[in-house]
């Protein structure tokens, strides 16, 4: 089998300077049980640090390899903070490690469990830059490893190789810390913000946590802040700040989260505040319109405001379903200037499904116009795939587009890449069809959702008009953060390109892809039609001079999915193969006889 995807892959690769491409990584690919892995966060950076050259782009991912018990040792003892830097095009991978981190000081070298969650870009103007990950380092029990609370924020600053430049895990009031969110100050150069949680060791209540730090992990200053609604409050609220975004003309902090007030109720709310540049509290509120309503990623607009991505279980009618949601606040005081939910769709708007936002960015540099991109989760009832929904300037979906399988669903992380072929680079987790496991993944589309191998995926939105309550919230505010040292050893680990091309046949704007024979370059004529296709998939086989081939399709990791045996001849010269059983997405067509010939990409509608 791994001969077969290698030789796949191999024909796959026509054009080395690809621009649209997937590519997935993990520690051994020849051991697949029980490996685990996904990407929490991407960005698309500026500079080439390596070759010295600006405005050069590369797609980047940190996320988190979780512990693979069996592997031999060392590789079963902890979980590891992943981190991988890509050229734009998916051809190379410059760097591609695992890392795990321990206090000195407490336990040598035992290696906590280390999770990543986002990363920054960092540029020190003069070529020598890197990136700031975060994420936490927790108590492991494997190797005896313990954080008082449970886990602590874990900040890495990693130089343009991927090589740990510094590491320190920092520590609010002995809680359960974990960092969720990292931006670049551009209000304050050289130095990073951060937001995140700290639950009470007593489980009493959670705090969201907001931070400033340099590229060493120095604290120039660290705030928790609870918005314990109740008429007379306890601090007793589970407040979770997901990510955070910067003006960057005055500075202004805004931060998205969570609001559960467990005294009195147990519906959560979607939460969110404004600070200083140093901090201090501008205004807060929350925002209420079912059981359960959650923001998870916000950017700083064009216009000067926020727009907020998460999800809602609200609906008019029915049963409770989760939908993505898309609200945009005025920065000024949080009021909200649109609002919507976006139901995930299938060929059909009666088809509805499930679906989360946790990350989303404003696309107007790809489309001409005021646009927003919303990556997250659809829960089909054949598994659990990655969704990206496409809006309008003012928040009305124009379409949902849904890609491969996924075991991991918990994060995603989407950035722009806005120069030569523009796109949107997704990083999440993609399921192996083998093992059934997770590898960590990085998809860059095209501005209309089309993939490599020209795959047009294309569902119609729903959109749901809602009134959300809005009320303002008084805040408690403690800083008490100290930061301490960490050691880490790093491991080397394996990618595959799945695909890539260097354009996209369906057009800048288009939703849909025109069928088409698709003329291969073997040296023995072969056309296969339509492409798309939905039921029979006709194979020309004319151009052949072996009497006898065999037919085998694959998906695009190289698992057989159908096989058929065919001669040519003048009473035979098309074979028709009935694909109506698969499902949508890649497939790869093998003809195998005494000529070797590449194989033949098309698409199952």
């Amino acid at each position: 089998m791994k001969k077969l995807i290698t030789l796949l892959l191999l024909g796959m690769i026509s054009n080395t300077y690809a621009q649209y491409y997937q590519r997935y990584y993990n520690l051994d690919f020849t051991t697949p049980l029980y490996r685990d892995e996904v990407f929490n966060s991407g960005i698309k950076t500026v500079f080439n640090y390596k070759g010295g050259l600006t405005k050069n782009y590369y797609s980047v991912g940190v996320g988190t390899s979780y512990n693979n018990p069996s592997l031999p040792d060392p590789q079963n003892k902890a979980d590891r903070l992943r981190f991988a830097n890509n050229k734009k095009d998916g051809s190379t991978v410059y760097s591609n490690y695992g890392y795990e981190f321990d206090d000195p000081l407490v336990h040598g070298f035992q290696a906590y469990n280390s999770h990543g969650n986002s990363i920054a870009e960092f540029n020190n103007g003069g070529g020598t830059g890197g990136f700031i990950a975060v994420g936490n380092v927790a108590s492991n029990t494997i190797t005896g490893a313990a954080v008082p609370g449970g886990s602590d924020v874990l900040y890495t600053h990693l130089d343009s190789t991927g090589a740990v430049a510094a590491a320190v895990r920092i520590d609010f009031s002995e809680g359960k810390d974990i960092a969720w969110c990292v931006r670049s100050s551009v209000f304050v150069p050289g130095t990073f913000i951060i937001c995140g949680e700290s639950a009470a060791i007593n489980g009493a209540n959670t705090n969201c946590i907001v931070a400033r730090l340099d590229v060493t992990g120095a604290i120039l200053w660290a705030f928790s802040y609870n918005f314990d609604p109740t008429p007379t409050p306890t601090i007793s609220a589970y407040c979770r700040a997901r990510q955070l975004c910067e003006d960057p003309k005055t500075g202004k902090i805004y931060v998205v989260g969570t609001l559960q007030d467990v005294a009195t109720v147990t519906d959560i709310d979607g939460l969110a505040f404004a600070l200083t540049s140093a901090g201090a509290i501008l205004w807060s509120r929350s925002y209420n319109l079912a059981s359960d309503d959650e923001f998870k990623a916000d950017r700083f607009t064009d216009d000067g405001n926020i727009i907020v991505g998460g999800h809602s279980n609200f609906s008019p009618t029915g049963a409770p379903m989760t939908n993505m949601l898309l609200t945009k606040l005025k920065a000024a005081d949080g009021t909200i200037l649109f609002q919507t939910l976006l139901r995930a769709t299938g060929a059909t708007v009666a088809t509805t499904y499930d679906s989360k936002c946790y990350d989303l960015v404003q696309g107007t540099a790809l489309t001409g116009s005021a646009s927003y991109y919303l990556v997250g989760p659809v829960h089909r009832t054949d598994g659990t795939f990655q969704l990206v929904y496409k809006t309008d300037g003012t928040g009305t979906g124009i379409n949902n587009y849904q890609y491969n399988k996924m075991k991991i669903d918990s994060l995603f992380g989407v950035a722009l890449e806005t120069s030569g072929n523009k796109g949107v680079v997704v990083a999440s987790s993609i399921t192996d069809p083998v093992s059934g496991f997770s590898d960590s993944h990085i998809l860059k589309i095209y501005s209309n959702g089309a993939a490599c191998t020209n795959y047009c995926p294309k569902n119609p939105p729903v959109n749901i008009s809602i009134q959300m309550e809005q009320p303002q919230r008084e805040v408690f505010i403690n800083q008490l953060a100290i930061s301490k040292s960490l050691t880490s050893k790093r491991y080397n680990y394996a990618t595959v390109l799945m695909c890539n091309e260097k354009s996209i046949a369906c057009g800048a704007f288009e939703n849909s892809v025109v069928a088409q024979a698709v003329k291969t370059n073997n040296p023995e004529k072969t056309v296969v039609y339509p492409n798309p296709v939905r039921s029979i998939l006709n194979v020309d086989l004319r151009g052949l001079t072996n009497r006898r081939y065999n037919l085998v399709i694959t998906d695009i990791t190289g698992k057989i999915m159908m096989t058929a045996p065919t001669e040519t001849g003048l009473s035979k010269i098309i074979t028709q193969i009935d694909v109506s059983r698969l499902q949508t997405g890649i497939y790869i067509l093998i003809i195998k006889g005494n000529t070797t010939m590449p194989p033949i990409r098309f698409v199952k509608e």
